[in-house]
């Protein structure tokens, strides 16, 4: 849980997106784990995905 708070403060601090690769950086872990970190917030409701490939991003809704 306390990583979702991380991302939220993240997103926040950067004007509303971030990127899976921000989250790897952030939190240390492993790209497949800041996506399904992500991907877990995403299916809460709590963060949307924009966009697919590299210039794919996850926006607050």
């Amino acid at each position: 849980m306390k990583y979702e708070a991380w991302i939220m403060e993240l997103i926040q601090q950067q004007g509303g997106r971030v990127t899976r690769d921000n989250v790897v950086e952030l939190l240390n872990v492993t790209p497949s784990q800041a996506y399904r970190l992500l991907k877990k917030m995403s299916d809460k409701g709590r963060i949307k995905l924009v966009g697919n490939g590299r210039a794919a991003h996850y926006e607050l809704i």
